[in-house]
């Protein structure tokens, strides 16, 4: 998927309800980000016109999700960053069929480790990834039962099929992108980043791993 930073804009502001007269602060937004090296691979000088990806699209809505709930911009880039293949195969899960009903959700979640300095960024079982990908049954028989999984950190949920059904809706109307369920990067991140590892929980992968815990 190739974009352009108009199409990038009017995707987000109509994914976040921007009102109109507060676009330039949208934009002012983007660029705090791009300061940051955010997204990764975006040159913020001048020069010929940067093409975007649906990465960075989507790299910038999880940051912006983080953001909203009142994470600081370079907190919320640290998370997305190092943890995009999380957040890559949990869109790309979402993305394959937003629209199988609320059952079928996909959500990202999200182990914030706000004295992460401290601990080095482990989780008690030694595993360094705070992100996870989830559904209902994931969420409901196997995470939320177990203390062990719940202790020593604050927990961020993002609904990953909602975001990819908010921001369906907002490049068809207000950027003019048309079929983006039908991408091909998008369905590259299925294959590539939604192998069955530890942090994919979703789709009953749950249920052959942690047997040994």
């Amino acid at each position: 998927m190739i974009l352009t930073y108009a199409q990038i804009e009017s995707t987000l502001a109509g994914h976040l309800r921007v009102h109109p007269d507060k676009l330039g602060t949208l934009r002012a937004r983007i660029k705090q980000l791009q300061k940051l090296q955010f997204p990764p691979g975006v040159n913020v000088g001048r020069g010929t016109k940067m093409a975007y990806s649906g990465a960075h699209l989507f790299q910038l809505l999880a940051a912006f999700e983080l953001i909203n709930i009142g994470l600081p911009a370079a907190t919320a880039t640290g998370l997305v960053t190092p943890n995009w293949r999380q957040f890559a195969a949990g869109f790309a899960r979402a993305m394959e069929d937003p629209y199988r009903g609320r059952n079928a959700d996909v959500f990202i979640r999200i182990g914030h480790y706000a004295l992460e300095e401290l601990t080095g960024g482990l989780d008690r079982k030694g595993w360094i990834s705070p992100v996870y990908i989830d559904d209902l049954e994931s969420l409901t028989e196997d995470f939320l039962p177990r203390d062990d999984y719940r202790v020593g950190c604050s927990l961020i949920m993002i609904c990953a099929s909602e975001v990819v059904r908010s921001v369906i809706v907002a490049a068809e109307r207000f950027s003019r992108i048309q079929n983006m369920r039908g991408d091909d990067e998008f369905k590259g991140w299925a294959i590539e980043y939604s192998k069955e590892d530890y942090w994919m929980r979703a789709g009953g992968a749950w249920k052959t791993d942690y047997q040994d815990f």
